[in-house]
């Protein structure tokens, strides 16, 4: 009897249901952060939601669908929550969609655009879509595959898709959020260079960070520059109050980071207030301001230096190139050591180096081929040495192999890096062979004893889920 009930009741909600409809039968709170709710038609898929206080179905409302790597929704709802009570937008952040094959990421934005249509009162042409890193990826590609329903996009550590080319021409939005310090540092300059060109309304926005999500405040910003691209297509009534606070703020900022000496952020946002702002006061001193601070020299070279960064930094992509990758690494690491401005963005990206090398390491380690893990550990800590699990690993790949005296080099090496681990260094089999040698213990007594002071690593590898904050 009660299976027939359950299917009985799958077969209700089977049917469409009119917007607002489903709403009003199971009421859901306003103005909280509601974690999970399934989907009605779709009951397997779920999402974080969050209905401004003051929703009604009466009226049509703007709508961001989150994505995180993870799939935790809940993390950039609620970042998102302080702007959409300010400004009223319905967020949706999904619970399935994560890094990985793009069939399950679509089949779950297919899940979540049904629900929005069913459940709640959208505006047709106001739908956003918003994510970190590999989530910002599945932003974009929901709203290029969508573009009649999608007005912007507020991408954040990552910009562009493999997954749909870029229009020739297009009328999204797109603002950009990026960490000083991220990885991704050099696809958000991709990014403001060459989208212009398919008809992109730009923004990019920078924030002190490494590869994270935004604070709240840059994720207001955000939402405000989507409401007033809104009153530029006549969807909304123009504020003129609103453009003229917005527009000075900007001008304000860019200021501010010329005064701080971040010459060429400050470059970037009298630039794009010109473009974004064109025809307004604002606009004409903003452009003037722009000239003046290209045409100084300090500025001209602090591009040049700029772009080689970049181009280091896209190199590390070209790991199994025996001449380019050593070259772009030690010219990263020398910059981390001048110090400087770039020295952060460079110490970043050998970081983030390292943790794809252990990830490679780990893969090779789990298939049995301690030979082929030990070569990415060892690459791991000559590229990033303050990464001190990276020399762990190595011992444990080296005593798989049999070289008891490398395994014990390293070790010994990873706790005079401050490595801290008793539990794991007095249980994992792989050291087995090694727990018997008069150096092993020696090595254990070094371990405790930083246990004991607490002292920490610089820096232990975690998983890549853990780094994007989800």
């Amino acid at each position: 009897m009660e299976r027939a009930a359950i299917i009985i009741f799958a077969i209700v909600f089977a049917v469409p249901i009119r917007a607002g409809e489903a709403e009003k039968m199971i009421p859901l709170p306003r103005g909280e952060l509601v974690p999970s709710v399934n989907c009605v038609a779709d009951p397997a898929f779920s999402y974080a939601l969050y209905l401004p206080s003051a929703y009604t179905p009466e009226r049509e409302w703007p709508v961001i669908f989150a994505f995180s790597p993870g799939a935790n929704g809940a993390t950039p709802v609620r970042l998102l929550m302080g702007a959409a009570e300010e400004y009223g937008y319905i967020l949706i952040g999904s619970n399935d969609s994560r890094n990985g094959p793009w069939e399950p990421i679509h089949a779950a934005q297919r899940a979540l655009r049904r629900e929005a249509k069913q459940r709640f009162s959208i505006h047709p042409r106001r739908s956003y879509a918003t994510g970190f890193s590999g989530g910002s990826r599945a932003a974009l590609s929901l709203a290029l595959r969508h573009p009649r329903a999608f007005a912007g996009v507020i991408s954040v550590g990552a910009v562009f898709t493999n997954a749909e080319p870029l229009p020739g021409r297009t009328k999204l939005a797109l603002y950009g959020l990026v960490g000083d310090a991220d990885i991704a540092y050099p696809e958000h300059l991709r990014a403001e260079r060459e989208l212009p060109d398919h008809g992109f309304t730009c923004w990019q926005e920078v924030f002190p960070g490494r590869h994270q999500w935004p604070p709240p405040l840059k994720y207001r910003e955000a939402v405000a520059f989507m409401e007033l691209d809104a009153m530029r297509r006549g969807w909304i009534e123009a504020d003129e109050a609103f453009v003229r606070g917005i527009a000075a703020d900007r001008l304000a900022s860019a200021r501010s980071l010329e005064q701080e000496g971040q010459v060429l952020l400050a470059l970037r946002t009298y630039r794009q207030t010109a473009d974004v702002f064109d025809g307004r006061h604002e606009a004409t001193l903003a452009r003037r301001e722009a000239k003046r601070l290209a045409a100084a020299a300090k500025t001209k070279q602090l591009l040049i230096l700029e772009e080689a960064l970049v181009q280091d930094i896209q190199s590390l992509n070209a790991w199994r190139d025996k001449e380019v990758y050593p070259a772009a690494v030690e010219r990263l690491q020398k910059r981390v050591s001048e110090g400087g401005g770039n020295a952060a963005r460079a110490d970043a990206a050998l970081f983030h180096a390292s943790i794809y090398l252990v990830e490679m390491g780990l893969q090779h380690h789990a298939a049995g081929k301690p030979e082929n893990a030990l070569a990415f550990f060892r690459t791991a800590s000559w590229v990033y040495p303050d990464n001190v699990v990276t020399f762990y690993n190595a011992a444990c790949a080296a005593a798989l192999t049999g070289d008891t005296e490398a395994a014990l080099d390293d070790l010994a090496e990873a706790a005079a890096r401050r490595f801290n681990n008793t539990e794991l260094l007095a249980a994992d089999p792989d050291l087995e062979r090694l727990r018997r040698l008069p150096a092993f213990a020696e090595i254990e007594r070094a371990v405790a004893r930083n246990a004991r002071q607490g002292l920490a690593p610089a820096s232990y590898w975690v998983p890549l889920s853990d780094l994007l904050g989800d």
